[in-house]
């Protein structure tokens, strides 16, 4: 016990002193709806204090956030219509669900499932009672009369197709035969409302294939906005004119990746990130959960976010949209949200968590590029003067030597976790891992289709397919273990290659494009609020004055802690307190922004082109 505590010290002391130090050298840098048929005769009865429950579910998983105003004429106009469609989606969606779900699980056609089942296809389910509601089917005969458009609706292999198309008609008549049909429960019990409500729900998110018709006037405009922008040239580059052109480009170009990507958002009915940039007036200490001792030292200033966690389908649907629906890169994105949340939750991660090194060096990388751009906020809008800050915030040599230098550096860093700054950096961690992992996945995909990958060794191939039946999984999921080692194999390459000196690595795939980095921040300014950086060197500088009056060449950890509590108790500094649910949420929604924004990157580029 005595080394374990030992271990942990080192470990709270070597982090805050990184984040400490951060800072203190931060301080001195320069500066329409679908219509899905008619609809059918209700065959199963749902309670509505069910359905209520799950509305009230629904809505709770939507984003609470608006889109914020854009930095152009071009940009505001794109929201508006993106706003509007995103209403008319959402709308169609609950509607959609709630008529699904008034059918029951058998979509009110008996013996739907009995004949599914028979068949071997009962994993398409929730697309064939999709499509028996969109049709308007009323029975098995209805069905199988239209099997071959059901067919070509559903993604299937060719076997499952052929029996479908030869043995379903059979399957149908011996089941009506029968006389056995299942009778039609007037009410489902508590664990099949849940799993029939989380598996419709996912099955909405991930298949509904009217989902991009609400944002088919965005779209348009979008795209002639891009064909505006690329069109444009100037004669002289070196002319005032072609300067404010690039400018303005760029300005747009940041508006029309920030949107996109919310169109994306939009389009997969997934929430977006909340927004705790806005608060009632006075107050400054945002609390969603968290630690109650914080709730008393807010005081008056303190105010409530709701931020419920994230729903099971909701949580498989983002999951989805972050892997691209492709299982080899799973466990890689699972070993980066389990050793994440797992500090959240106040454990230790797994020892033999699979791809553990490799997402630490992932880590390692976003930290540096964070480093390199001054993190989420940015560097101060101005330089302070030796007056304003006369002495350094760090560390003695005397004061490393202190027995309580650690003590004092953990309050300070619970001061420090609670600021919007410190949670901003958090979470821009969480969007530039989905940057990373789309890039992964890109660069794998582009280089495994050109036939340039080193193929996976024999050995890790019989060691993954042992690993495999030793698990007891079944043998058809081989495949996508040994794509994942191969994903995983090409990540291990790709992370040292920065050692060989031969080609980039992590921490240059993180490279942003200027429009790129205005729409991360102008989203990471939505979410906690703009200028926190200068927000939190106020009384940083308060500090380093009260040193320099006692005489002191540094001002240390006690008492930048006693000017940070003191600033954060007159709202003079915006704060934000979360639960361990919370701050999971916005990891995922971190991660899925990541990976919208970076597939929104325009392959054009919109700057002006050069006449020669």
């Amino acid at each position: 016990m005595p080394a374990a505590l030992s271990r942990a010290r080192h470990w709270v002391l070597r982090q805050v002193v990184s984040r400490f130090l951060l800072v203190a050298v931060i301080l001195v840098l320069p500066p329409p709806r679908a219509h899905l048929g008619t609809p059918q005769r209700h065959r199963h009865k749902v309670t509505l204090s069910k359905l209520h429950r799950h509305k009230v579910r629904l809505r709770s998983c939507q984003g609470v956030a608006a889109v914020s105003a854009s930095r152009t004429e071009t940009g505001q106009r794109l929201e508006q219509l993106l706003q509007t469609a995103h209403v008319a989606s959402e709308e169609s969606l609950q509607e959609l669900f709630q008529d699904i779900v008034s059918h029951g699980r058998d979509g009110g056609i008996p013996g739907l499932m009995s004949w599914l089942e028979s068949l071997g296809l009962q994993r398409h389910e929730y697309s064939v009672r999709y499509w028996v509601h969109a049709m308007g089917a009323c029975s098995l005969d209805e069905v199988t009369e239209n099997i071959a458009d059901l067919v070509s609706e559903l993604s299937m292999t060719l076997e499952e197709e052929q029996r479908m198309l030869t043995a379903g008609e059979a399957a149908a008549d011996r089941i009506q035969r029968s006389q056995d049909l299942p009778e039609q429960p007037e009410h489902m019990n508590s664990t099949e409302m849940d799993n029939f409500l989380h598996n419709t729900m996912l099955h909405l998110l991930l298949s509904r294939p009217d989902a991009d018709l609400a944002f088919d006037e965005f779209d348009q405009t979008f795209e002639k906005v891009s064909h505006d922008i690329h069109s444009q040239s100037s004669h002289d580059s070196s002319s005032l004119e072609y300067q404010l052109k690039q400018k303005h480009c760029e300005l747009v170009e940041g508006d029309l990746l920030y949107l996109s990507a919310m169109r994306g958002t939009y389009a997969k009915n997934l929430p977006e990130a909340p927004s705790f940039s806005s608060g009632p007036p006075n107050k400054s200490w945002a609390f969603s959960g968290g630690p109650e001792k914080w709730i008393s030292i807010a005081g008056e200033f303190s105010f409530p976010v709701p931020l419920p966690p994230l729903s099971d389908a909701i949580r498989s649907a983002m999951k989805h949209a972050i892997l691209g629906r492709q299982p080899a890169y799973e466990r890689y994105c699972n070993a980066y949200v389990v050793s994440t949340a797992s500090r959240m939750y106040g454990v230790y991660p797994p020892d033999e968590l699979p791809c553990a090194r490799l997402v630490k060096l992932a880590k390692v990388a976003i930290k540096r590029r964070l480093e390199a751009i001054a993190g989420a906020s940015g560097l101060p809008d101005r330089n302070l003067t030796a007056a304003q800050a006369p002495v350094p915030t760090g560390l003695t040599k005397d004061a490393l030597a202190r027995e309580e230098t650690v003590a004092e550096m953990q309050l300070l860093a619970d001061i420090m976790a609670n600021t919007r700054m410190a949670q901003a950096d958090v979470y821009a961690g969480h969007v530039m891992f989905g940057i990373l992992l789309l890039r992964l996945r890109r660069r794998f995909e582009l280089l495994k289709g050109a036939g340039m990958l080193s193929p996976l060794s024999d050995v890790s191939k019989a060691r993954h397919t042992l690993e495999h039946q030793v698990a007891g999984k079944p043998a058809s999921e081989v495949q996508a273990c040994l794509d994942s080692a191969h994903f995983e194999q090409f990540v291990e390459g790709f992370s040292h290659a920065e050692l060989e000196h031969d080609t980039p690595g992590l921490e240059e795939l993180l490279l942003l494009s200027p429009a790129t980095q205005l729409a991360w921040r102008r989203h990471i300014d939505l979410v906690f609020g703009s200028s926190l950086r200068d927000e939190i060197f106020r009384p940083l500088a308060r500090a380093s004055r009260i040193s320099a009056e006692r005489g002191e060449v540094a001002a240390g950890p006690d008492i930048c802690r006693v000017c940070l509590l003191e600033a954060a108790c007159k709202g003079e500094l915006r704060m934000l307190s979360l639960s361990p649910s919370a701050s999971e949420r916005l990891m995922w929604q971190g991660m899925l922004f990541g990976v919208m924004l970076g597939d929104s990157d325009l392959h054009t580029d919109l700057r002006p082109k050069k006449k020669k």
